[in-house]
Protein backbone atom coordinates (compact mmCIF):
# COMPACT_ATOMS: atom_id res chain seq x y z
CA UNK A 1 0.00 0.00 0.00
CA UNK A 2 0.98 3.62 -0.45
CA UNK A 3 1.23 5.01 3.08
CA UNK A 4 2.14 8.47 4.34
CA UNK A 5 2.91 9.16 8.00
CA UNK A 6 3.40 12.42 9.86
CA UNK A 7 6.49 12.39 12.09
CA UNK A 8 8.07 15.22 14.03
CA UNK A 9 11.18 16.65 12.41
CA UNK A 10 13.12 15.65 15.51
CA UNK A 11 12.44 12.00 14.74
CA UNK A 12 14.87 12.50 11.86
CA UNK A 13 17.24 15.26 13.00
CA UNK A 14 17.71 14.22 16.64
CA UNK A 15 18.69 10.64 15.89
CA UNK A 16 22.37 9.83 16.37
CA UNK A 17 23.57 6.34 17.30
CA UNK A 18 26.64 7.86 18.95
CA UNK A 19 24.80 10.52 20.92
CA UNK A 20 24.24 10.17 24.65
CA UNK A 21 20.63 9.09 25.22
CA UNK A 22 20.18 8.79 21.46
CA UNK A 23 16.70 8.91 20.06
CA UNK A 24 15.53 11.57 22.54
CA UNK A 25 12.10 9.97 22.80
CA UNK A 26 11.57 9.55 19.07
CA UNK A 27 12.57 5.89 18.72
CA UNK A 28 8.90 4.86 18.64
CA UNK A 29 8.41 7.04 15.57
CA UNK A 30 11.30 5.39 13.78
CA UNK A 31 10.24 1.85 14.73
CA UNK A 32 6.75 2.55 13.42
CA UNK A 33 8.08 3.91 10.12
CA UNK A 34 10.48 0.99 9.80
CA UNK A 35 7.63 -1.48 10.43
CA UNK A 36 5.76 -0.13 7.38
CA UNK A 37 8.87 -0.41 5.22
CA UNK A 38 9.63 -3.99 6.35
CA UNK A 39 6.10 -5.00 5.39
CA UNK A 40 6.73 -3.82 1.86
CA UNK A 41 4.66 -0.63 1.90
CA UNK A 42 5.59 2.43 -0.15
CA UNK A 43 6.23 4.84 2.73
CA UNK A 44 6.31 8.63 2.59
CA UNK A 45 7.30 10.55 5.72
CA UNK A 46 6.19 14.14 6.15
CA UNK A 47 6.66 16.70 8.88
CA UNK A 48 3.43 18.53 9.84
CA UNK A 49 5.15 21.93 9.52
CA UNK A 50 5.99 21.10 5.87
CA UNK A 51 2.36 20.52 4.89
CA UNK A 52 0.67 23.27 2.86
CA UNK A 53 -2.51 23.76 0.88
CA UNK A 54 -2.61 24.88 -2.75
CA UNK A 55 -4.90 24.86 -5.76
CA UNK A 56 -4.13 21.18 -6.42
CA UNK A 57 -4.78 20.18 -2.81
CA UNK A 58 -2.59 19.45 0.22
CA UNK A 59 1.08 18.93 -0.55
CA UNK A 60 4.36 18.64 1.37
CA UNK A 61 7.28 20.99 0.80
CA UNK A 62 9.61 18.06 1.59
CA UNK A 63 9.05 14.32 1.87
CA UNK A 64 11.29 11.52 3.11
CA UNK A 65 11.42 7.77 3.22
CA UNK A 66 13.25 5.35 5.52
CA UNK A 67 15.80 2.86 4.21
CA UNK A 68 18.44 0.94 6.17
CA UNK A 69 17.40 2.90 9.26
CA UNK A 70 18.25 6.20 7.58
CA UNK A 71 16.01 8.99 6.30
CA UNK A 72 16.33 9.77 2.60
CA UNK A 73 14.89 12.77 0.79
CA UNK A 74 12.16 11.87 -1.71
CA UNK A 75 10.40 14.71 -3.47
CA UNK A 76 9.87 18.44 -2.96
CA UNK A 77 6.39 19.95 -3.22
CA UNK A 78 4.72 16.54 -3.54
CA UNK A 79 0.94 16.29 -3.70
CA UNK A 80 -0.03 13.89 -0.92
CA UNK A 81 -2.18 10.99 -2.10
CA UNK A 82 -2.41 7.29 -1.40
CA UNK A 83 -4.12 4.52 0.51
CA UNK A 84 -3.49 5.57 4.11
CA UNK A 85 -2.38 8.73 5.87
CA UNK A 86 -1.26 7.82 9.39
CA UNK A 87 -1.41 10.74 11.84
CA UNK A 88 1.38 10.25 14.37
CA UNK A 89 2.89 13.66 15.07
CA UNK A 90 0.90 16.91 15.04
CA UNK A 91 4.01 19.09 15.03
CA UNK A 92 3.36 19.96 18.67
CA UNK A 93 7.02 20.74 19.28
CA UNK A 94 6.87 23.62 16.76
CA UNK A 95 3.94 25.80 17.85
CA UNK A 96 0.20 25.76 18.42
CA UNK A 97 -0.30 27.61 15.12
CA UNK A 98 1.64 24.93 13.24
CA UNK A 99 -0.38 22.10 14.81
CA UNK A 100 -3.67 23.90 14.23
CA UNK A 101 -2.85 24.38 10.55
CA UNK A 102 -1.98 20.69 10.23
CA UNK A 103 -5.20 19.60 11.95
CA UNK A 104 -7.22 21.72 9.54
CA UNK A 105 -5.42 20.17 6.55
CA UNK A 106 -6.57 16.67 7.56
CA UNK A 107 -10.10 17.36 6.31
CA UNK A 108 -8.72 17.90 2.80
CA UNK A 109 -6.35 14.94 3.13
CA UNK A 110 -9.39 12.72 3.76
CA UNK A 111 -10.35 13.49 0.15
CA UNK A 112 -6.85 12.65 -1.10
CA UNK A 113 -6.41 9.33 0.77
CA UNK A 114 -8.63 6.30 1.06
CA UNK A 115 -8.23 6.36 4.85
CA UNK A 116 -6.88 8.88 7.40
CA UNK A 117 -6.05 7.45 10.84
CA UNK A 118 -7.23 8.88 13.10
CA UNK A 119 -9.90 10.76 11.19
CA UNK A 120 -9.73 14.54 10.87
CA UNK A 121 -12.71 15.00 13.19
CA UNK A 122 -11.33 12.65 15.85
CA UNK A 123 -7.88 14.26 15.69
CA UNK A 124 -9.38 17.75 15.93
CA UNK A 125 -10.18 17.02 19.59
CA UNK A 126 -6.45 17.15 20.32
CA UNK A 127 -7.16 20.87 20.56
CA UNK A 128 -8.16 21.26 24.20
CA UNK A 129 -10.39 24.26 23.50
CA UNK A 130 -12.60 21.97 21.38
CA UNK A 131 -12.12 18.99 23.68
CA UNK A 132 -13.52 20.97 26.61
CA UNK A 133 -16.83 21.40 24.80
CA UNK A 134 -17.59 17.70 25.30
CA UNK A 135 -20.05 16.94 28.07
CA UNK A 136 -17.67 15.46 30.67
CA UNK A 137 -16.69 16.34 34.25
CA UNK A 138 -13.69 18.52 33.43
CA UNK A 139 -11.37 20.21 35.90
CA UNK A 140 -12.73 23.75 36.47
CA UNK A 141 -11.07 26.27 34.18
CA UNK A 142 -10.68 30.01 33.80
CA UNK A 143 -11.67 32.12 30.80
CA UNK A 144 -8.47 34.15 30.57
CA UNK A 145 -8.31 36.58 27.65
CA UNK A 146 -5.52 38.97 28.63
CA UNK A 147 -2.23 38.91 30.51
CA UNK A 148 -3.75 41.27 33.10
CA UNK A 149 -6.64 38.88 33.78
CA UNK A 150 -4.14 36.09 34.37
CA UNK A 151 -2.03 38.31 36.61
CA UNK A 152 -5.09 39.35 38.63
CA UNK A 153 -6.10 35.70 39.11
CA UNK A 154 -2.67 34.67 40.37
CA UNK A 155 -2.41 37.79 42.54
CA UNK A 156 -5.71 36.86 44.20
CA UNK A 157 -4.07 33.66 45.46
CA UNK A 158 -5.52 31.32 42.84
CA UNK A 159 -3.18 28.49 41.92
CA UNK A 160 -3.39 27.58 38.25
CA UNK A 161 -2.17 24.92 35.83
CA UNK A 162 -1.48 26.27 32.33
CA UNK A 163 -1.64 23.60 29.62
CA UNK A 164 -0.70 24.01 25.94
CA UNK A 165 -3.84 23.86 23.78
CA UNK A 166 -2.28 20.95 21.92
CA UNK A 167 -0.22 18.88 24.34
CA UNK A 168 2.98 16.90 23.94
CA UNK A 169 3.24 14.24 26.67
CA UNK A 170 3.08 16.79 29.47
CA UNK A 171 5.70 19.09 27.98
CA UNK A 172 4.99 22.78 28.30
CA UNK A 173 2.63 22.40 31.27
CA UNK A 174 3.25 25.24 33.72
CA UNK A 175 2.31 25.60 37.39
CA UNK A 176 1.38 29.18 38.29
CA UNK A 177 1.61 29.38 42.04
CA UNK A 178 2.73 32.98 42.36
CA UNK A 179 3.24 36.19 40.47
CA UNK A 180 6.86 35.30 39.63
CA UNK A 181 5.64 32.29 37.63
CA UNK A 182 3.90 34.49 35.06
CA UNK A 183 7.13 34.97 33.11
CA UNK A 184 6.84 31.30 32.10
CA UNK A 185 3.88 32.22 29.88
CA UNK A 186 4.90 34.00 26.68
CA UNK A 187 1.59 33.86 24.78
CA UNK A 188 -1.60 33.24 26.75
CA UNK A 189 -3.53 32.45 23.55
CA UNK A 190 -1.63 29.15 23.29
CA UNK A 191 -2.69 27.92 26.74
CA UNK A 192 -5.71 26.60 28.58
CA UNK A 193 -5.90 27.59 32.26
CA UNK A 194 -7.28 25.22 34.90
CA UNK A 195 -7.64 25.26 38.65
CA UNK A 196 -4.81 23.45 40.43
CA UNK A 197 -6.29 20.36 42.09
CA UNK A 198 -3.94 17.94 43.92
CA UNK A 199 -4.86 14.33 43.14
CA UNK A 200 -3.41 10.85 43.45
CA UNK A 201 -4.79 9.63 40.11
CA UNK A 202 -5.48 10.79 36.58
CA UNK A 203 -8.78 9.75 35.06
CA UNK A 204 -9.12 9.00 31.36
CA UNK A 205 -12.08 8.10 29.17
CA UNK A 206 -11.74 5.58 26.34
CA UNK A 207 -14.18 5.57 23.43
CA UNK A 208 -14.97 3.05 20.74
CA UNK A 209 -17.35 3.93 17.89
CA UNK A 210 -18.66 6.92 19.82
CA UNK A 211 -19.36 4.95 22.99
CA UNK A 212 -17.48 5.41 26.27
CA UNK A 213 -16.29 1.89 27.09
CA UNK A 214 -14.00 2.59 30.07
Amino acid sequence: MKISISLSEEARTSYDLNAKGYGMGYMGSRYLADAFVKRGHDLTIVHPNDICSGQRGVFARKTFTLKDNQFHKKVDNELLTGDVFFVYSLGEEMSFASSKKFLESLYQLERQFNVVLNSAESTSYENKSKQKKLNFPWIPGFDVQTAKELSDLVSSGEKIIAKPLIGLCGQGVVYLGGINDLNKICDISQFLFEKYIPASEERRYIFLDGQCII
